[in-house]
């Protein structure tokens, strides 16, 4: 068959598969129809685009390359993970000895284990299914363990170092996440960090947990001689001259930072796209799919093995969302822990901005959230909101301090927002937060469901959040934008015409993305509607009586509360114009300071997307809410979801 006979069948099969997630998650009937004419075209030009022989065949390449790195075969070492009925063998490494391909298991021995008690053979042997063998290729494992191994001489930072590179450079053929290399300077901080363990000179463990290990960092933090622009065009051509507190922070405790990676125009929506830098790809979707904002492009390559972990920032699910869409563990603290000195958009150093706006890690595996997020903590000098306890309070206690049987669990199984203003719930992300609760109950955890009774104001997360940000900022939307402009800042009709600019460029032109343009005229809109009704002192007034109702529920670290992170998975490219109200799900808990960790459940039947759920805590409760993720990544429910090929 030709290639111009079969572009056609892939296209209608293409409408078929967005057919059907459109029915199984709608979105918001409000928008679809305001919003519709202009955004569907976008996307059909989009599958158009990816339908061509060309896109195809480069993207089952290169996917292929990234999913054959988490390829089992016999003879192959592997981590044993995920078990609930032997739970003592999780993290212990395993020789893959043979495979029952009729029942879809691998035969293993494990290590230390001479006879297995229940061996399937008296020869040592273990039926184990492939999804609790991890294989044992070190961008895989987790941070932790990686660490430890470098401490004992087992590996070196720099071949861990080596092979991230090589797995970067593979991955980013197609996602194009990875904006400034690094890699001569990480293989040099790499080799100081081998020469301190030789030399016996390594930190401790207490101070520095994650010796050694590389390290992906946001474009959007401020590294001497890296770029520095946080996407906006205005911005092109501009580099660190000093290194932000929080990376320097990472340096002194011995990870290399192996490059910066993609983000949305000024950090600002959920899809990694801008002028300078282009468009980033999911590893997961056969490249149809985004892998999320602002974090973007550091969740793509951490989920394709480019590096164990990464630090992103989060001011409405810029941490959150990512994880969700790449299938990752991803963390934003409590309002205050991490300084914000040294990023962009640049936040003033006693901006409230600075609470609700947090950087935070993206890891692969839960157990490497906490240690990263010690790292990151504590006042800088600079940062005049960041609690000056935050890294102190985090020392003083870690998840496994916390009972995790004894906690309550509430649950909110519904969208925040009322139906015409939000998508549905996609089924499969409703059915996997339910096996996470059903699982935490059969842990012993109390489970209470709640909704719209019990907390009212949550109908009105998007504009609790909208309203309490853009009521602490410094400058309008539209002014960071054109951030560096030589005519200066843009006025309302300026930003107006750049919009049209965008439809006419399919989505995005030299100057801006169509988010941007969007997001600064709703935000002038709002503005006015504020000078006429009071609109935004009213939705503070509804969160300052919501984050009363949660300090009630969520207790000092006795609670916390499941909900859904976004309503759909991954969506594809464009699609999340259509879905903006949804972020409300994310950025309800910034504006109100309290701690969310997004959980990796699994990935849907049909598409094999990533699914996933928030555990939010109440205030300075960070390690409950990992003790959560950790204890469901044990029981085998939680789980990073490794690239599918197309």
């Amino acid at each position: 068959m030709s290639q111009h006979s079969r572009r056609p069948i892939a296209m209608l099969a293409a409408l078929h598969d967005l057919a059907l997630d459109m029915v199984a998650s709608p979105p918001p009937p409000i928008l679809l129809i305001i919003l519709g004419p202009l955004i569907l075209p976008l996307i059909l030009l989009e599958l158009w685009h990816r339908t061509s022989r060309t896109a195809v065949a480069k993207s089952q390449a290169s996917y292929t390359r990234i999913h054959e790195l988490g390829v089992i075969t016999l003879g192959d070492y592997c981590t044993v993970s995920g078990l609930t009925q032997y739970v003592d063998r999780n993290g212990k490494r395993a020789r893959v000895v043979g495979r029952d391909a009729k029942k879809g298991l691998w035969h293993v021995i494990i290590d230390g284990e001479a006879q297995a008690q229940d061996s399937p053979s008296k020869n040592g042997k273990v039926a184990l299914r492939p999804e609790n063998l991890v294989p044992d290729v070190p961008c895989l494992q987790p941070a932790t363990v990686l660490s430890a191994r470098i401490r004992r001489g087992e590996l070196t930072s720099r071949a861990l170092t080596e092979l991230c590179v090589q797995q970067l450079l593979r991955a980013d053929e197609s996602l194009n996440a990875l904006t400034a290399r690094r890699f001569e300077d990480a293989l040099k901080e790499a080799d100081a960090a081998d020469a301190a363990v030789a030399a016996g000179r390594a930190p401790p463990v207490s101070i520095a947990p994650l010796w050694g290990v590389p390290i992906l960092v946001k474009e959007c933090f401020e590294i001497a001689g890296l770029p520095f622009t946080a996407g906006v065009a205005s911005l092109t051509g501009r580099v660190g001259l000093t290194t932000a507190p929080s990376m320097t922070r990472l340096a002194e405790a011995g990870l290399p930072i192996l490059g910066s990676t993609n983000v949305s125009e000024a950090c600002m929506f959920h899809e990694a796209a801008n002028p300078i830098y282009g468009r980033s790809v999911n590893p997961h979707g056969g490249g149809t799919r985004t892998p999320g904002g602002s974090s973007g492009g550091a969740a793509a390559l951490v989920a394709a093995a480019g590096a164990p972990l990464a630090v992103t920032s989060d001011v409405g699910g810029s941490t959150r969302i990512p994880s969700l869409y790449c299938g990752l563990f991803g963390h934003k603290p409590t309002g205050g822990t991490i300084p914000n000195s040294g990023t962009l958009p640049h936040v003033p150093p006693d901006s409230l901005v600075s609470i609700y706006c947090q950087l935070g890690p993206t890891t692969r595996h839960a157990c490497d959230l906490y240690p990263l997020l010690v790292t990151l903590a504590g006042a800088d000098g600079i940062d005049r909101v960041c609690r000056p306890d935050a890294r102190a309070s985090l020392l003083a206690a870690s998840p496994r301090d916390v009972d995790v049987a004894s906690l309550t669990v509430f649950v909110f199984d519904e969208p925040f927002l009322p139906w015409p203003l939000r998508s549905g719930l996609h089924p499969e992300l409703r059915a996997a937060q339910a096996r996470a609760v059903a699982a935490l109950s059969a842990r012993g955890c109390k489970v209470v469901h709640i909704g719209h009774a019990e907390l009212p104001e949550t109908a009105y997360a998007f504009s609790i959040w909208s309203a309490t940000l853009a009521a602490a900022q410094a400058l309008p939307f539209r002014h960071i934008i054109s951030d560096g402009r030589r005519d200066g800042p843009y006025t309302v009709w300026q930003v107006g015409l750049e919009a049209l600019r965008c439809l006419r460029g399919g989505g995005q032109t030299a100057r801006h993305t169509l988010p941007a343009v969007g997001l600064a005229l709703v935000e002038t809109l709002d503005a006015c509607l504020d000078r006429l009704f009071s609109s935004r002192r009213t939705m503070i007034g509804k969160g300052l009586k919501l984050r009363t109702r949660l300090d009630a529920l969520l207790g000092a670290g006795t609670a916390v509360l499941v909900c859904p992170s976004l309503l759909t998975p991954a969506p594809r490219h464009h699609e999340n114009l259509l879905r903006f109200p949804d972020a409300g799900q994310c950025g309800l808990w910034n504006v109100l300071a309290l701690p969310a960790t997004a959980v990796p459940l699994g990935a849907d039947p049909r598409t094999k997307l990533p699914l996933g759920c928030q555990v939010v805590g109440g205030y300075g409760c960070d390690r409950v809410t990992i003790a959560v993720a950790e204890e469901l990544e044990k029981m085998g429910v939680a789980k990073a979801v490794t690239p599918f090929a197309p």
